[in-house]
């Protein structure tokens, strides 16, 4: 985003659920240049985060 001179993504935690040994979160980000948001769900909150950005790449990829 930083090279496209666009605002840096910011993610929101939208559902944590499961016990503290097999918790489930689940995280949203909303960026300028696709029109949805873009929601993963991981492990942690970094695995989580690390799946929405890998998609938000695959989708501005996919969109040139």
């Amino acid at each position: 985003m930083q090279s496209k001179k666009k605002p840096t993504p910011i993610y929101e935690v939208i559902n944590e659920k499961g016990s503290s040994h097999q918790p489930e979160f689940t995280i949203s980000c909303k960026v300028d240049l696709l029109d949805e948001l873009v929601i993963g769900t991981g492990s942690s909150k970094q695995k989580a985060e690390q799946l929405v950005a890998a998609k938000i790449l695959m989708q501005l990829e996919n969109s040139k």
